[in-house]
């Protein structure tokens, strides 16, 4: 390996981290295993992230919990669509403050969903943020470019 090698591996890192520094939203900031809500009895870092494509463009986009920097018990879920290298392709979907109870985030794959009062049908993957302790959650999808949601409880809708 020669120094020029080194140098561009350097620059390739260095231009990673910005562009992800780039499309975090400001005042956010990623959960770390550090963090008094992660504990790995009740809610791991893998469970509040998941890829899908969430757009129907056929490249996985991310969906993430970020924590407020000012205040740790405010957390949002965010969607990074692929490719993102500015704030304008990160979609805030929703905040709620960080309880006790156990949640994840789950991607929900593209159809239809029923229960005894709506039908919701999915034409690209969806994602789920699910309360796991109480049973309730929150299905979020795109539709005509705009994203939706609903709220729901355990066992309302068949393959949630």
């Amino acid at each position: 390996m020669n120094v020029r090698q080194v140098f561009a591996g350097i620059a390739a890192c260095i231009a990673a981290t910005v562009c992800t520094a780039q499309t975090r939203p400001f005042a956010w900031r990623a959960l770390k295993a550090t963090d008094p809500q992660v504990s790995y009895e009740r809610i791991s870092l893998e469970m509040t992230k998941v890829e899908a494509d969430f757009n129907g463009d056929g490249k996985p986009d991310q969906a993430v919990v970020l924590l407020h920097k000012e205040d740790a018990n405010r957390a949002g879920v965010f969607v990074f669509s692929a490719g993102a290298t500015t704030g304008s392709s990160v979609k805030k979907l929703g905040e709620y403050k960080f309880s006790a109870g156990e949640f994840m985030l789950s991607a929900v794959s593209k159809g239809c969903y029923r229960s005894e009062k709506l039908t919701v049908c999915l034409r690209y993957s969806g994602l789920q943020r699910t309360e796991i302790e109480y049973g309730w959650g929150t299905l979020y999808w795109q539709e005509g470019g705009k994203w939706r949601e609903i709220q729901f409880i355990r066992g309302e809708f068949a393959g949630l």
